[in-house]
């Protein structure tokens, strides 16, 4: 989680932001509170090492919720690989409204992620 902590772009934007970090590896978590971020909690419950990383989210608040991110990996060629990640939630009836807003709410935070993220791998590369 201390890695992730680096390229998250959640808090950017909220200097009352904290985090949490606790663990190394598969039930590690990152608790966050912020008055922009809400509060929350995420631990990774799966890895395949090179290829995936699976993160349960608990959101505390504003609103309540639970969802699964999954952070995957596929090597194009021997000097560019291609990360994406996904969100996934099972949501009721009546909150499938707000499910449909989900893209438009959360796009821009991945890809600044996904942005944060690139930067850091492409910095390291030139170092080593």
């Amino acid at each position: 989680m201390s890695e992730y902590n680096k390229w998250n772009p959640f808090p950017e934007g909220d200097p009352t932001n904290q985090t949490s970090i606790s663990g190394d590896g598969i039930d590690s978590s990152l608790t966050w509170k912020g008055d922009k971020t809400g509060e929350g909690k995420m631990t990774i419950t799966g890895i395949d090492p090179n290829k995936k990383v699976d993160v349960k989210m608990e959101f505390y608040k504003p609103m309540t919720g639970e969802g699964i991110v999954h952070w995957t990996t596929n090597a194009k060629t021997a000097f560019a690989t291609e990360m994406t990640w996904d969100f996934e939630q099972d949501l009721t009836y009546f909150n499938r409204y707000f499910g449909l807003m989900m893209e438009a709410m959360m796009g821009k935070h991945f890809e600044k992620g996904l942005k944060n993220y690139k930067a850091i791998v492409e910095t390291s590369r030139i170092k080593n």
